[in-house]
């Protein structure tokens, strides 16, 4: 099952489609893109609380806006698994509230362990309200498709694609 891949192919699979589907509009998508780098082209001063390290996926459109994509393979509140989607969410909060540059950018995930497809979306639904409320200054638009797996022994296994669409409130850009 794809959720459980190495995450490297999932954020591939994702730039290949986007690629596909956005021909047109789109001047480069890049993988594994250095954060401080993006900062230092946009508006050349890295802040000390910016986190080091690559945005998974950047996109450079035609109009000269720029999305980043965050991408995980699987995300439990077992270890730190949700901790390091708030580590990235905080990182697209720098670009939305400080780079005119940026108006929306994702974060996408599978989902799993859980008996049925609704516990599975209350689960998701559940992280994304603590999100929610970590990131006042952020709108969410969260997509959730759950899935039903049978396994050749028969169990059944709930997964769920998730994409969570960010953008900074209204009024609360600073450029």
């Amino acid at each position: 099952m794809i959720g459980w891949s190495a995450e490297y192919l999932i954020t591939t699979a994702i730039a290949q489609e986007l690629y596909k589907v956005h021909k047109q509009g789109i001047d480069g998508i890049f993988v594994e893109y250095d954060i401080f780098d993006l900062v230092k082209e946009n508006n050349g001063k890295v802040p000390k609380t910016l986190r080091r390290g690559r945005c998974d996926i950047c996109i450079e459109f035609e109009n000269d806006l720029q999305a980043i994509i965050e991408v995980k393979n699987t995300i439990s509140q077992k270890g730190k698994k949700l901790n390091s989607i708030f580590k990235d969410i905080k990182r697209i909060e720098y670009f939305l509230l400080n780079d005119i540059s940026f108006e929306k950018s994702y974060v996408c995930f599978i989902a799993g362990d859980a008996p049925t497809k609704e516990k599975l979306i209350n689960k998701v639904d559940t992280w994304f309200n603590e999100i929610k409320n970590a990131f006042t200054k952020l709108d969410f638009c969260v997509s959730v498709i759950a899935e039903e797996h049978i396994t050749e022994q028969s169990d059944i296994i709930h997964w769920a694609t998730v994409v969570a669409e960010i953008s900074s409130k209204p009024l609360e850009k600073n450029n």
